[in-house]
Parts: structure tokens; C-alpha cells; sequence
């Protein structure tokens, strides 16, 4: 495989096929495993509160990437793929945050990224919520985000679970 190391374009680029950053700007995974649904045919959601910053310390004019992917841990089909795209405005602070489903074959997965209510260690955090599983079976979840690697590490990581519509966040968060 050929690697690009620097080029100037003037006009349109068109690309075949995939292209792959490199870069050490890019988190490593952080694992989640989680207890499925307190029912067979429950509504709830876990949340997550992750130690990224939801404001201009971190981002501010500078977009960040959230990326998550889900296994059912028994038959191993995907419960989540999906990535985010994070902003605040760095005039007013406002936040900013899309879902983007990866694999559109997940109909129920729902994922819902929001700012948490308080702030931890001085700053609001990225939160999201993804659907919890409807079986007796657990669930893995694997979360990074490009850009904004050195806030990885900087507050712990939290999960609730709660009987919630997917676009509401959590009190405790």
C-alpha cells in the first residue's frame, strides 16, 4: 500500500476507495461491558459519561470525532457503529453534537450524544446513550475520538442506566 505523505491540490479531490488518518491524535478504544435490559422487552439506555470535555477548553472551533462500536457479547452481531461529530462555538460556548449511524441496519440502536448537566473536574463532559440489550445476554461497547487525545485520561469514566427516552439526558449526569 502507498502512502501520501504531502500533495497540493487546487480544485476538486476525488477519492476510490478508503482513506485512513495517521496520527497519534486518534485515542486508543476504552472497553465497556454492560449488563443487559432490567427486562426482555425494556426501554432502557446506558449512559456514559466520558472525561472529554463538552466546551471550548477542548474543543471551541475545533471539531472532535466520536466514534463507538457495540457487540452483543453471545452471538456477536453489532447493537452499535455509529460516530458523532462534536463542536462548541467558540464565541458563546454552544454545543454541538450529531449522530451519525455507520451501519444504517441498526434500527434500534438510537444513539444520543449530549453535554452533561454538571460539570466534573470543572467542565461539562461528552455524554451519550446508546440502547441497553433486550436479552439476557451482556453487551460490549467500545468508545474513541479523534482529535482531543490528551483529554483521555483526564476524568474518570461513568455509566448509568436508566428508563429514559434516547433523546433526554440524565439527571445524575
Amino acid at each position: 500500500m502507498a502512502s501520501l505523505t504531502d500533495t497540493t491540490i487546487n480544485g476538486d479531490l476525488t477519492i476510490n476507495g478508503h482513506t485512513y488518518r495517521s496520527g497519534g491524535d486518534i485515542t486508543p478504544w476504552y472497553q465497556l461491558s454492560h449488563c443487559p435490559a432490567y427486562t426482555l422487552t425494556s426501554t432502557a439506555r446506558l449512559h456514559i459519561r466520558t472525561p472529554l470535555p463538552a466546551d471550548n477548553v477542548s474543543m471551541g472551533w475545533n471539531p472532535i470525532i466520536l466514534e463507538a462500536v457495540g457487540y452483543h457479547s453471545y452471538s456477536g452481531e453489532f447493537v452499535e457503529d455509529f460516530k458523532a461529530l462534536l463542536n462548541t462555538n467558540g464565541y458563546n460556548n454552544g454545543w454541538f453534537g450529531s449522530q451519525i449511524m455507520v451501519n444504517d441496519s441498526l434500527a434500534n440502536s438510537q444513539p444520543y450524544v449530549y453535554r452533561s448537566n454538571n460539570t466534573y473536574g470543572g467542565y461539562t463532559r461528552v455524554c451519550l446513550s446508546v440502547s441497553q440489550l433486550y436479552c439476557c445476554c451482556t453487551g460490549n461497547l467500545w468508545i474513541r475520538w479523534w482529535n482531543g487525545s490528551g483529554w483521555f485520561e483526564d476524568y474518570p469514566w461513568a455509566t448509568t442506566s436508566a428508563y429514559d427516552s434516547q433523546s433526554s439526558p440524565v439527571p445524575q449526569f
